[in-house]
């Protein structure tokens, strides 16, 4: 398994646009987004097989309130490319964002 942030530790008091986290032939993986303080808004989900063009995923908005702490697992994901992106509406705090990828063993080889 392998870690990497998508969202660098940072002020959540304004919008953040997350980092596009290339997949590459990952194909489970969570996201995981902490928080402190009692910011209140949404996580946005977004994915696609072109960096230039990821959609938000229908029905993966996270609502977040007092600063609540978020997880998405992934399984058998089958696009290259996902980013994650906040909006706040409300309060203070920090916010950081960290995807853990588990790589498919090679079974045969």
């Amino acid at each position: 398994m392998k870690e990497t942030e998508i969202i660098r530790l940072q002020d959540g008091g304004s919008n953040v646009t997350g980092v596009p986290l290339d997949l590459g032939d990952i194909r489970h993986f969570s996201i995981e987004v902490d928080f402190t303080g009692d910011l209140a808004g949404t996580l946005r989900y977004y994915a696609g097989n072109k960096l230039t063009t990821l959609k938000e995923v229908s029905g993966a908005q996270q609502a977040v309130a007092s600063g609540e702490d978020h997880l998405w697992n992934f399984c058998n994901a089958n696009y290259r490319f996902a980013r994650v992106d906040w909006e706040r509406s409300s309060g203070s705090g920090t916010i950081i964002g960290r995807a853990v990828l588990k790589e498919n063993p090679v079974i045969g080889a």
